[in-house]
């Protein structure tokens, strides 16, 4: 069946349901129903138009989205059957808009003499620039890297999700009169003061978490151990380098994950196609209770990736470099606090698996000291997150925030909704609204 005939049949699937609970799973709010109602009158201009009105990046949520999870994952046939492919549907509307070169979203407002300062171009600062560009106030996105995307573009690898979408998105915002600086460092280059003194009327903080959580055991200090974030950072700025064996650093060695969601997988992945002759993923649960998401699963399944479940690192052993990972066998108790059973170490189980590299996916925090110490923003205790208030303001009147370093849900489509939320809030405290 060719892609067109997919999507018109997938889209022809739908119920039209007068109450869309696929709607209420989508954090960005999005008209699916409209849409799907587009596309099969195969009117795919409108169907884009629809979808862009809530989503500025429609090419990468379709690609990156737990959609099991979130509008596939609530959509009424998949009760008793199949959901509808939205994301498949979404996807094919976005590649079609870009093919076609009519994807770009104009501002639609007034220019506005205000000047906004977003720190990160990752998800959260792409929302907050897109809505307030649209409303036509005078944005500019600070980046510490030398290349828009932030998260999308240095967190997931480009197998998921290609620099093409990346650059798409970039040129929307560009469109939008969007400036950028880039290799401007928040805390270095400018900090809220400079920013201030450069006449912004507000800043909005979508810089997102770059502290990796730590094993904590003997030996995480040795070469080749790698928290996830590092090492897709790594492969992502040298992609072409490894991927064609120019550089032999991965290839032909042995890789040990730890962890069990979707970066994880992406961890995992990646080294298969860097040519790892092993990848061995690590996991003190079942396979039942790893928060990965089902096709990411399969997927690392079906490229060979081996998984160890019922099992915690408890050292890493090596002389300057990685060597082996001692680990010991689990089981698994009560319920804990998140619903899960607990798992419970087994007495005299330890056991070595040899290994080159090490690479831990056990999420990421905010650095704190960087935003309190510098700046004096109130750190939410019971989180460890910046602390925000209804209207997205921290502490300090012009400074808003959002993103995964305020929410607890940490993927894109909810880091984007925080964004473009801040963004009506900023235009309120703008308008007077204090």
């Amino acid at each position: 069946m060719e892609e067109k005939e997919y999507i018109l049949s997938e889209a022809n699937r739908c119920l039209q349901c007068p109450n869309p609970s696929c709607e209420k799973g989508c954090p960005l709010g999005n008209n699916i129903k409209k849409v799907i109602e587009y596309v099969k009158n195969e009117e795919f201009e409108l169907a884009y138009k629809e979808i862009t009105k809530k989503n500025i990046m429609p090419e990468i949520c379709s690609r990156v989205c737990p959609h099991y999870e979130q509008c596939e994952g609530n959509c009424i046939l998949g009760k008793k059957g199949q959901p509808i492919r939205i994301s498949k549907i979404e996807k094919y509307v976005s590649d079609l808009m870009i093919e076609k070169r009519n994807n770009l979203i104009r501002t639609v407002a007034d220019i506005k003499e205000d000047k906004v300062a977003v720190i990160g171009s990752g998800p959260s600062g792409i929302g907050c620039a897109y809505y307030l560009a649209k409303k036509g106030y005078d944005v500019t996105i600070f980046e510490r890297e030398s290349s828009f995307g932030g998260t999308l573009k240095y967190g997931i690898p480009n197998f998921r999700l290609g620099d093409k979408e990346i650059q798409t998105v970039l040129k929307k915002l560009i469109d939008l009169d969007v400036k950028f600086r880039f290799d401007t460092e928040f805390g270095d280059n400018v900090n809220i003061n400079s920013l201030e003194k450069e006449g912004f009327k507000a800043i909005f903080l979508g810089i997102g978490l770059d502290k990796p959580k730590m094993l904590n055991v003997p030996g995480e200090d040795l070469l080749n151990v790698l928290d996830s974030a590092a090492f897709l950072y790594d492969v992502n700025t040298n992609y072409e380098e490894y991927v064609e064996f120019k550089n032999s650093r991965y290839r032909h060695k042995s890789f040990v994950i730890i962890g069990g969601g979707d970066v994880a997988m992406d961890c995992a992945r990646t080294a298969i196609r860097l040519g790892a002759k092993e990848v061995k993923v690590i996991y003190r649960r079942t396979e039942k209770e790893m928060p990965v998401s089902p096709i990411e699963y399969e997927h690392a399944i079906n490229e060979g990736v081996e998984f160890e479940y019922l099992t915690l690192p408890v050292k890493i052993l090596g002389e300057n470099k990685v060597e082996k990972v001692e680990c010991v066998k689990m089981k698994l108790g009560d319920l804990d606090e998140s619903g899960r059973p607990k798992p419970i170490l087994v007495e005299n189980s330890n056991f070595e698996i040899n290994t080159n590299f090490v690479i831990t996916s056990l999420g990421n925090k905010l650095n704190q000291d960087r935003i309190t110490n510098k700046f004096g923003i109130e750190i939410d205790e019971q989180t460890g997150l910046i602390k925000i208030n209804e209207k997205m303001q921290t502490n300090i009147q012009y400074v808003f925030a959002g993103g995964d370093a305020t929410n607890k849900v940490q993927k894109v489509a909810y880091a984007e909704a925080d964004g473009i939320k801040a963004g009506k809030e900023i235009e309120k405290y703008l308008l007077g609204d204090k």
